[in-house]
């Protein structure tokens, strides 16, 4: 299945437009990413900057325009929405959070999103929460600068907590000189299921390539093997249920999580898990997962061209191969893939 990846730049034609996309997960302390302050007045700012750069003439004023919250609670089956907008009619940014009060299901999924921007441009910054969560970033517009907007969320979400308007600048100035390319890859499972790493399960079979794909993106990328944290919050409700299992390993510097999270529906049994790297030099960034849900494979990987290239060929070839794929398969594949580079 084709990836995706930024399209090429044709010097003296119209601007290509691209849209990239960035998830990462936090845990169950909250988006703490611009602590003290909370999530929405936090990120704010940042939006702000990242619009500008995306769009140097938005300039909305800093003006509340609306300021809204509809929640009803009903024992475990409400909800509601709350609004904030600002800057002018025709040009500012518009929070939007959607708040779902459930038995299997406590969500609030939010994000700001600039309107007024040039033709063609395009951003969200937002977080989902359940149980933990992730933070979103969907960016759309002209090269370069949609690749400098990501390439400086990728360093925000890097720093971890604490972010101001100020990071965002720096990191958005630093990004024009190290430019970074995303790549995902989809791939169907099979009916029988996700048997890449069979006969173990998709987590542990998955996990040794995972590292040797995280080492081929960063060669000082190696992390002890050791469990730092491990839970299961799971709630059986007669398909109204579900839960997460989490689990990280390595140490305080870098690390890998796993975090599969599980609807148990009338409608629809869903797992949505994956392996996410963490520490790696660069700025790079790396996960795989399956989604039992939509029956795909899923991979992202944020790097350097042709490193994050590698990767994906690499991984493209291991789910094509399944079932009972291993490390030495991984690594073997890894070299063949190595050894096709280009003459220096």
């Amino acid at each position: 299945m084709a990836p995706s990846e930024p399209d090429a730049v044709n010097p003296g034609a119209e601007p290509q437009l691209r849209t990239l996309q960035h998830s990462a997960r936090f845990g169950r302390e909250g988006p703490l990413l611009c602590a003290p302050l909370r999530f929405t007045p936090g990120a704010y700012p940042i939006a702000l900057a990242l619009a500008q750069h995306l769009d140097p003439t938005f300039q909305p004023p800093d003006t509340l325009l609306r300021e809204d919250s509809q929640f009803t609670s009903a024992a475990g089956c409400g909800g509601g929405r709350e609004v904030e907008q600002r800057g002018t009619p025709e040009q500012g940014l518009l929070w939007d959070d959607y708040i779902t009060e459930h038995a299997a299901d406590e969500s609030s999924h939010g994000a700001w999103t600039p309107y007024g921007l040039a033709a063609g441009c395009a951003l969200s910054v937002g977080r989902y929460e359940r149980f933990s969560g992730y933070y979103e970033l969907t960016v759309t517009g002209p090269a370069p600068q949609v690749d400098e907007v990501h390439a400086a969320w990728c360093a925000l979400i890097e720093r971890g907590t604490g972010v101001t308007a100020q990071h965002a600048r720096d990191a958005l100035s630093r990004a024009a000189a190290s430019r970074l390319v995303t790549l995902t890859h989809t791939h169907p499972i099979r009916p029988e299921g996700p048997l890449l790493g069979a006969p173990l399960s998709f987590a542990y079979g998955v996990y040794p390539i995972v590292r040797l794909l995280a080492q081929h993106l960063d060669p000082s990328y190696d992390p002890p093997d050791t469990v730092l944290f491990k839970e299961s919050d799971y709630t059986s409700a007669n398909g109204c249920g579900g839960g997460q299992f989490f689990e990280k390993r390595g140490d305080d510097q870098r690390w890998l999580t796993w975090n599969d999270m599980i609807t148990e529906h009338s409608a629809s049994d869903t797992s949505d898990g994956s392996w996410e790297v963490f520490g790696l030099a660069g700025g790079c960034q790396f996960a795989v997962g399956r989604d039992d849900g939509e029956r795909t494979y899923d991979l992202r990987v944020t790097a350097p061209a042709q490193l994050a290239r590698e990767v994906m060929a690499v991984w493209t070839a291991l789910v094509e191969r399944e079932p009972h794929v291993t490390v030495e398969v991984a690594r073997a594949e890894m070299a063949r893939v190595v050894g096709l580079r280009a003459p220096a």
